[in-house]
This record gives structure tokens, sequence and C-alpha cells, in this order.
């Protein structure tokens, strides 16, 4: 027998209204990191052009050995250099944002399965996660503890 809240909704009831606002949520961020990817592939692209346009400045250059514009094109390839940095700047971030994407995909199945398999044993997975998560961060504080009781030891193990 449910239990009905307040506002007359089943403890079940609200569980669901959470799975869909959480499916929502994942939906609009997967939307999120799909513009993301495609703006920064567009500026990828920019990027590539504007090399391709800056070397072929560059080779002109060179071939009607303009010598007097050294400084001109030392300043060009100092340019192509921080472009094509960008540029590999933005690959790795488009690979996290797809990682990111990949990761969010798998998501919302995972939490449709184990909701329809057993609710219960998903509340307690959040607690084991919260219990892991206190655990680990209080183990920093017990290593620090450990060596301001035994510098020796500390300095032995360095």
């Amino acid at each position: 027998m449910d239990i009905q809240n307040i506002h007359g909704h089943t403890e079940d009831d609200h569980d669901d209204y959470n799975d869909d606002d959480k499916q929502e949520d994942l939906k609009k961020e997967i939307r999120r990191i799909t513009k993301e990817i495609n703006r920064l592939n567009m500026s990828k692209g920019e990027k590539i052009q504007e090399v391709k346009e800056k070397e072929q400045e560059l080779k002109r250059m060179k071939q009607n050995k303009e010598n007097s514009n050294k400084q001109k094109m030392k300043q060009i390839q100092n340019e192509i250099n921080e472009l094509i940095e960008d540029e590999s700047n933005l690959d790795a971030n488009i690979r996290a944002l797809k990682h990111n994407y990949d990761e969010l995909q798998k998501q919302p199945k995972t939490t449709q399965e184990q909701h329809k398999n057993n609710p219960k044993q998903h509340k307690n997975n959040t607690r084991t996660t919260q219990n892991n998560t206190r655990t680990t961060q209080e183990q920093p504080k017990t290593t620090q503890e450990q060596h301001k009781n035994n510098p020796k030891q500390h300095k032995n193990n360095t």
C-alpha cells in the first residue's frame, strides 16, 4: 500500500517525476553539447582556412624573395603557429565534448534500466556512492595526519 504525501502523490509518483525531469535534463545537455561541438567544428574549419591563407601568403613572399619583409614573414609564421595551436586546442575540446556526449547517451538507458529492475536498489546505490565519496574525501586527511604524527617516516617514504 502506497502512502500519499501532502500533494496526493505517492513516493513512486515522485520518483517517476524526477526520472522524467532527469531524462529531460539529459536531453537538454545532449543538445547543448551537440551545438557546442558543431560550433567548435565551425571554428576549427575557420582556423584551418586561415592557416591555409597565411601559408599561401608566406609562400608567395618567399617566391618573390621579399627580403625587406623578413619581419612580416616572421610575423606570419608566428600567426600560423598560433592558429595551429588554436586548432589543436579545439580538437581537444571537441574530443572531450564527444566523450561527454557519449557518456550522456549511455546514462539515460542505464537510469531507466535501474528503475525498471529495482527502484529500491537505485536508492541504495545512490547512498553507497555518497558514502564512497565521503570515504575518499577522508583518506587524504588521514594520510596527512600520519605524516604530521611521524615526519621521519614521511622522509623515508619520499
